[in-house]
This record gives structure tokens, C-alpha cells and sequence, in this order.
């Protein structure tokens, strides 16, 4: 093995050294990535039922409301507690604080005291002011036969100021946990108070459902054990006593029932009713009753769900408890291993090979780690961090990049090189067109016919070179315009349009009839993104949590549009051979979204005007009228008013769809928003690639008839050309063959910046408002070709600055010439900054290079030969 591989292997290891280091030193630096991490294995896996045993009881805000208003009188949560008692429930878990007595009605105090007693199966909740990292207070105390008692070394979270219910029902209750949440959302098992642990809510819970003692709890450094004759729980904890929920799922995962619904139930089967809650499948089951409404209980943020009730977190952990499934750590002395291991590994076989395969291999590498931690998540629960391993995936190129760097800047030198080869070459082939030209000039004052044939022959040769010569140092280059004005794309849902564009009054008229249920038809040419529209509108209207279903019309038969939008029964035609809910029902509740509508018979146009006006409709083959509540927005890139006046497309069902009618324009006559499109495709196929300058020239001219579908399409295929050929710029060359005339014209935008220039009379704010009038231009690019065509006048005129400035301003005008002389002069005082007299041309041009910078090509030549007659001292800057 050689010096450099030696030396790349090495680059690799001390960078896996150096990022173990990193994540030793600073643990938090990657924990809020690894939770986002952690976030996304819990969606790979999906939602899950919680187990079966576990039923929630809640009050929400309807329920306090009907039943009086909070607080709740006490007597209804005994009749609570004697109804599941009735019913059988093996354990309840009363989640509701009762921490005063009731001084107005104390008798209600003893009712539920004694209910609690009666039945020994109540768990009641507490909770501590505060809890902190900062050890036990040893001046507070946990009641006589609350807890447990402390008896090990470990640094657990200490409460100050408990809450508890008050003694008559402390004391009748079978157990009381607290239910305290760190600052990011985390349940400890248990609190020390004192010389005592307070255990979690849940805890108690799940020990009372297991019939287990206190003297069967075991509290060892990251575990705590229930034992019983029947069945032993581990509960895992980390060093501060939390617990790693493994969450089942959202809400919906949650056996969640309100209580009013339950007791009106209960009543109702009581007197031999049927009800929808089977109340008898309490027995034996664990209950969780408390508060989920919001501003009275606490909700947190988990892998499912952004507002999750505090209660459901610990219905989780007795999940996980009974399950044996909380989520595994991976011990940090195995994660520094596998880094080491993997990153000594791939700095072996990445700098072994080419550089394409290296990154193929690390891709591998990448790939294989992910899914093996995703794996170890989903079968064994088993937490396996992987934002660091990929930090260190992207370190290791980077190492390699700091040890190629000669390499690349050497790259970089034959770039420049052959940047300025082609430049060089470019200004000699202009010189030398210029003199043909005057040449041919004189030829044709002498009527000298076959010396004029000869020279055009030359000139044509020459016009060629040079446009071959242009586009190549366009590609080369992207004008870098400091000072320009960058206008920010607006982007509403998908749809990319420039903020003072003719797409801007569409949208916002969009926004304006979203959130309603009436028609919208969409028109539009093919391409011009109708279906973007129609999605935009269902996802800012009230029906956005609902489906949005499209359907080309024009696609389908007019047999199988019915049978897709409506439905079919089981053997309504051949191979029918079950029951099909149509696109109609599919989207009750939502939106449809139908395409190309002006396709569609009259026939089928009547069945669909019944469904507009009565939301109603049958299967085919069937005699059952079902209802649907369904938005109807429908497109087509026909002219409807025409086809009704021809008998094509049914007046009253054009009518019903017209409520709304959004016209969408072709992409030509959206000319601001092509630059800005055309970077955003670009960026969306590949991020880096640029623009040549030709290229946005060819854009804005082109007539798109397949509009932004078609733009699409041509910038992937220029892409992926660009990509094939190892370029990080689109040139002319990338383009599709319908765009081959525009490559080969000179789009000249010169003319009409002059004339806008002139027609507004050179004034303050012309530059500016000619490039509003010319759209996808900036005030920097306008600025900059008017910089050049005066440079190109001054030497053509041969610095007589009467002759330059009737040239450029076209008027006898004095206020306007006046105008132009002071142009003139900001622009030369600024080109000719860097030059100075006693040097010579080359070395001057060389000094003056960042004036060149933002200028177009075409003009470098006239720049130069202003710097060689002012290093000369050939004239004077006018004043």
C-alpha cells in the first residue's frame, strides 16, 4: 500500500477518533436529532391497538358541561367508581387530583372516601409543585404508608411540595403515584422525596392489576421488579429514573370512552337496551379515569400524535409494562465500538477504489447501518442512534476532500485557463471582424464586387466562430450580479409564482374561495396545472383532512366513467365480480376533482348534474340511492360557453359548476415567473446544477405549448445531459430538438433595453422600470447591457463624446444628453478605477478584471480598448 492510501486511511481513522470524541464530550449534541430519528422508526412501524386490558375513561369539555361545570360535584365520580365496581374492573386509576376537601358539602367527601374504601382497587394520582436533578431534600417527607422507601444510590429526580388527596381518601385509597412529567415530557418511575420514593401513577396501577404487595417490588440501579406467584413485570429506567415509552400509537390507538357516553350506556343496558358500549367488557380490566380537555389537562408530544393526553402516557407504560416492550438504549461503549469499527472500515474500502465507487461503497455503507437500526427497533425495541454514525459518514469525504485539495485547485487553474483561452481567442476573432467589416465597407463605396463576395464569405466564417466562441464562455460563466435585485418566489402549496406576476390576483382570489362547499371549474390550457390549482384549494379549505380524489374524464370510456365515479354492484356487467364503491363515495366528506369534464357524453353529464344538485346517485346496477357530501372541482382546457352555443356541453351543468371559475394563463404570457420556475425544477432534479445565461434567454422566448408540464420535462432531460457529461451547468446544447431554432438565433434583448432607456428620457428610475417592462430581467442585468452598448458606442465613435452621446441618446435634447454625459461618466470613472498610466494595456486589463465581472461577453473587447487608449492617455473622461 502506498504513501497516500496510507495517508487517507489514517485522514479516516483520526476522523472517527475525533467524532467520538465530539459525541463523548457533548451527549446532547446529536439527542435531538437521534429523537427526530426515533420519531421516524415509530412511523415506519405504524400505530398499534394498546393492549386490551386497559380501558381510558375520560371527561372532556362536553362532558364537564353537561354534567354541571367544573369542578365536578364528588358524588358523580362515586357513582363512577361504584358503577365500575358493579361492572367488575380488576384495578381503577383515578387520574383526577382531589387534593382539597369540599368545605360546603363534606358529606360528599365521605361518600366517595368510603366508596374508595369499600372496593380496595382505587389508585389515586398526586403530583409534586416541582421536580428537579438537584438530590432529595431531606427536610420533606413522604406520608406514613406512601411509597417506598430509598434505598439506593442512584441519582434520581427529586419533588419539592406534594400534592396528595386529602387524608380521609388518602387514607381509603389501595395505593396513590403521582403523575409528574419532566421538562420534555418524560415519566419518572419514581421521585425522591425526602428518604422516600414516590412512584409513578402508572406504577401503582399496573402492581394493583398484578395483586402484587410492596414487599414484592424490587428497586434496583436500572430496573424495578414486581413479583408475584404468578407473573414477574420488568420495568427499565434510565440513570434519572425515566422511562423509555415504546408509544402503541396516537389517540386512536387508545380505548377511549367519555364518560357520559359510558354511564348513559351503562343506564341504558341496565334496562335492557342496546347500546354501541358493551359496558359489560369492564370486568377484569384496568381503567384509567381522568381529564383530556384542553386548559385542564396536560398534553404532550409523542412519535403519533402533537396533542396526546398525559393519561394515555401512562396507559403506555402499563402497555409496555404487560408487554414487555419499552424502548432499549444502546450502550454508549457499543455505539463508540461500531462507530470506530465502521469508520476505520470505510476509510479502507472507501480510498481504495475510484472516487465514484468510494461513494457508491459509503452509500452501501449508509444504507445498510439505517436499515439494521430500523430493524433492531422494530423487532427487539432496541434503540440503535444513527445521526452520529451519519455525521461521520459525511466527516470521512471531507477528509478526503481536505487531502485532494491540491488536486482541485489544480482543476480549477485549467479552468480558469481555458475560461480565459476562449476569451482571448473571442476578442481576436471581434478584432478581426471589426476590420472586415470596415474592409467591406470600402469595398462596396469602390464597388468592388469580388473582393465584397471574398469578404463576406470571411465575415459569415467569423459571425460563426464568435457564436460558437459566446456560448461556450456563457457556459463557462454565470454572471454573479452584486447589488441585483432578487426577487422572492412565492410558493402556495406547490404552486411557484413571482409576486407581482399575473399568477399573483389568481391566488389570491384561490385563497378566497377555498374554504367554502361551492363548484369551482378550473380552465386552462393542457400543462398549465389545473390539478396543482384544484389540490391547492382542498388543502386550504375545511375539508382538508378529508380525501381528495381525481378523475381524468377524458381517459376513460363513458360505461366505465359511470362505473368509476359511481360505483357498481356485484354482477351489474360482465366481470363484476364484487361490489365497487365509486370515486363519489370514496371522497365523501372531501373533494373531486374532475379533469377534462368537456369529454364526458350528455348522457353522462345529466347523472352528474343530479349529483351536483342532490348529492345523490345509484351504482350501476344498482336501485339503492346513496348521498354523498362531496366538493365538485372540475377543469377542462375547453372553451365551455362555445361548446354549449354548439350543443357539446350541457348549459344547466355548466351553470352548476361555474360557481368559482379560475382561468389560468399559459406559461407565455407568465413571463416573470420563467426564471423563476425554471430554477426551482432545476433545484428540484438537481441541486447545484445552474443556468447558463443562453439558456434563460431561449426560455423567455420560447412559446411553451405544453407550458409548465412541458418546461418540466425539458429541464429534466437537460439535467440528466448535463449530469451524463460530468457538468454542473445547463448549456444550449441540453435543450430538446423543438427548441433548436431559438439556439441557433441571437436573441439580442440590446434594442429594447435602449429603446425603453430612450423612450423614458434616461431617467432616475428607467433602468428599474425597463426591467419590470421586460420581465425575468433584473435591474443589474439591464444595468449592465446599458453599460456595455455605451462602451461599445464610445469606441465606435472613436471617443468624440458629441458623436457617442447622440448615438446613445438619439435627441438634440439638452436635458437628456445631459443625462447620458453623466452615465458616461459614472461608468468610465468606475471601470477605469483600477487603471493607472505609467503601467501597460496588458497589465492594466489584468488589474481591471473585476470590472469585467457582471459585464456580457460581447462588450469585454470595447472595455479593453477603453483601458488601452486611457493607459495611453488618449482621452479624457467628460464631464
Amino acid at each position: 500500500m502506498d504513501k497516500n492510501k496510507l495517508i487517507q486511511i489514517l485522514i479516516g481513522f483520526v476522523s472517527t477518533l475525533f467524532l467520538i470524541g465530539i459525541i463523548f464530550l457533548f451527549p446532547s449534541l446529536f439527542g435531538d436529532l437521534d429523537e427526530n430519528v426515533l420519531h421516524s422508526k415509530f412511523a415506519l412501524r405504524g400505530e398499534i391497538k394498546i393492549d386490551t386490558s386497559i380501558v381510558i375513561l375520560y371527561l372532556d369539555n362536553d362532558d364537564i358541561t353537561a354534567l354541571g361545570g367544573w369542578p365536578l360535584k364528588r358524588n358523580y365520580y362515586a357513582l363512577l367508581i361504584n358503577v365500575l365496581n358493579e361492572l367488575g374492573a380488576r384495578v381503577i386509576g383515578f387520574g383526577i387530583a382531589l387534593t382539597e376537601t369540599n368545605q360546603e358539602r363534606p358529606e360528599y367527601d365521605d361518600l366517595i372516601a368510603n366508596v374508595v374504601q369499600k372496593n380496595n382497587n382505587v389508585v389515586l394520582s398526586g403530583y409534586f409543585k416541582s421536580i428537579s436533578n438537584e438530590g432529595p431534600n431531606l427536610t420533606s417527607r413522604l406520608p406514613e404508608g406512601v411509597g417506598y422507601r430509598l434505598d439506593q444510590k442512584n441519582k434520581l429526580l427529586s419533588g419539592e411540595e406534594i400534592n396528595l388527596p386529602f387524608d380521609k381518601l388518602l387514607t381509603s385509597a389501595y395505593s396513590v403515584g403521582h403523575e409528574n412529567l419532566t421538562a420534555d415530557s418524560k415519566v419518572p418511575l419514581f421521585i425522591t422525596s425526602g428518604t422516600g420514593l414516590m412512584p409513578a401513577f402508572s406504577f401503582e396501577i399496573l402492581r394493583r392489576f398484578l395483586d402484587a404487595e410492596k414487599s414484592d417490588v424490587v428497586i434496583g440501579k436500572s430496573k424495578a421488579i414486581i413479583q408475584t406467584p404468578v407473573r414477574s413485570v420488568e420495568i427499565p429506567f434510565n440513570d434519572d429514573a425515566t422511562v423509555n415509552i415504546n408509544y402503541p400509537g396516537g389517540v386512536n390507538s387508545l380505548q377511549a370512552i367519555p364518560v357520559v357516553e359510558f354511564l348513559q350506556a351503562y343506564n341504558l343496558s341496565k334496562r335492557g337496551g342496546i347500546t354501541d358500549i358493551d359496558v359489560n367488557k369492564i370486568k377484569n380490566k384496568l381503567v384509567l379515569v381522568g381529564v383530556i380537555a384542553q386548559g385542564r389537562s396536560s398534553f404532550l408530544s409523542t412519535p403519533y400524535s402533537k396533542q396526546f393526553p398525559a393519561l394515555g402516557v401512562h396507559a403506555a407504560i402499563i402497555h409496555n409494562a404487560l408487554h414487555n416492550n419499552f424502548v432499549a438504549e444502546l450502550p454508549k461503549i457499543f455505539e463508540y465500538l461500531i462507530l470506530l469499527l465502521i469508520g476505520t472500515a470505510a476509510s479502507v474500502l472507501i480510498f481504495r477504489k475510484n472516487e465514484l465507487i468510494s461513494l457508491l461503497i459509503l452509500g452501501g455503507i449508509i444504507l445498510f447501518y439505517t436499515v439494521l437500526s430500523y430493524l433492531c427497533f422494530l423487532i427487539f425495541n432496541l434503540d440503535v442512534p444513527i445521526t452520529g454514525f451519519l455525521f461521520l459518514a459525511l466527516f470521512l469525504p471531507f477528509g478526503l476532500l481536505v487531502y485532494k485539495h491540491r488536486i482541485v485547485k489544480r482543476t480549477m487553474y485549467h479552468l480558469e485557463s481555458e475560461k480565459d483561452a476562449i476569451a482571448k481567442k473571442l476578442r481576436q476573432r471581434e478584432e478581426r471582424l471589426l476590420r472586415l467589416e470596415n474592409e467591406l465597407k470600402e469595398a462596396e463605396l469602390k464597388q468592388a464586387t469580388d473582393k465584397t463576395t471574398i469578404l463576406l464569405e470571411k465575415i459569415n466564417k467569423y459571425r460563426n466562430e464568435l457564436k460558437t466562441l459566446k456560448e461556450k464562455a456563457s457556459d463557462l460563466h454565470i454572471n454573479i450580479e452584486e447589488g441585483a435585485e432578487k426577487v422572492e418566489p412565492q410558493n402556495f402549496e406547490g404552486i411557484i409564482y413571482h409576486p407581482q406576476g399575473p399568477m399573483q390576483p389568481i391566488i389570491e382570489f384561490v385563497k378566497k374561495i377555498a374554504d367554502n362547499d361551492a363548484a369551482v371549474l378550473i380552465l386552462g390550457e393542457s400543462g398549465t396545472g389545473k390539478e396543482l390549482i384544484a389540490k391547492a384549494i382542498h388543502k386550504t379549505s375545511k375539508r382538508s383532512n378529508n380525501p381528495f380524489i381525481a378523475v381524468n374524464c377524458g381517459a376513460l370510456s363513458e360505461t366505465l366513467l359511470e362505473s368509476e365515479l359511481f360505483g357498481h354492484e356485484k354482477g351489474a356487467f360482465t366481470g363484476a365480480v364484487k361490489e365497487k364503491p365509486g370515486r363519489f363515495e370514496l371522497a365523501d366528506g372531501g373533494t373531486i376533482f374532475l379533469d377534462e369534464v368537456a369529454e364526458t357524453s350528455e348522457a353522462f353529464q345529466v347523472k352528474l348534474l343530479r349529483v351536483l344538485q342532490e348529492g345523490e346517485f345509484e351504482r350501476v346496477g344498482g336501485i339503492e340511492t346513496r348521498k354523498v357530501n362531496v366538493r365538485v372541482i372540475a377543469a377542462t382546457n375547453r372553451d365551455l360557453l362555445s361548446d354549449n352555443s354548439a350543443k357539446k356541453f350541457r348549459q344547466d351543468l355548466y351553470y352548476r359548476l361555474s360557481v368559482f371559475v379560475v382561468t389560468l394563463p399559459p406559461l407565455r404570457q407568465r413571463k416573470s415567473d420563467i426564471p423563476i420556475l425554471a430554477e426551482y425544477y432545476v433545484n428540484l432534479e438537481y441541486r447545484g446544477m445552474k443556468i447558463s445565461p443562453n439558456i434563460l434567454e431561449v426560455f423567455m422566448k420560447y412559446d411553451w405549448p405544453g407550458n409548465i408540464r412541458e418546461m418540466h420535462s425539458a429541464i429534466k432531460r437537460s439535467v440528466i445531459l448535463a449530469k451524463s457529461e460530468n457538468k454542473d451547468i445547463i448549456s444550449l446544447s441540453d435543450l430538446p430538438p423543438e427548441m433548436e431554432n431559438l439556439r441557433q438565433e441571437n436573441i439580442d434583448i440590446v434594442d429594447r433595453i435602449i429603446e425603453s432607456l430612450r423612450d423614458k428620457n434616461f431617467s432616475r428610475s428607467s433602468i428599474s422600470e425597463t426591467a419590470k417592462e421586460l420581465g425575468g430581467f433584473n435591474r443589474g442585468t439591464v444595468a449592465e447591457y446599458f453599460r456595455g452598448f455605451c462602451f461599445q458606442k464610445i469606441v465606435e465613435k472613436d471617443f468624440n463624446w458629441d458623436e457617442t452621446i447622440t448615438a446613445i441618446s438619439e435627441t438634440d435634447n439638452a436635458e437628456v444628453r445631459k443625462k447620458v454625459v453623466n452615465k458616461l461618466n459614472e461608468y468610465l470613472t468606475n471601470a477605469l478605477e483600477l487603471v493607472e498610466k505609467n503601467k501597460d494595456t496588458e497589465e492594466n486589463i489584468i488589474r481591471s478584471k473585476p470590472k469585467f465581472k457582471n459585464l456580457p461577453q460581447k462588450y469585454h473587447i470595447y472595455l479593453e480598448k477603453i483601458i488601452e487608449r486611457y493607459t495611453k492617455g488618449e482621452f479624457e473622461i467628460p464631464q
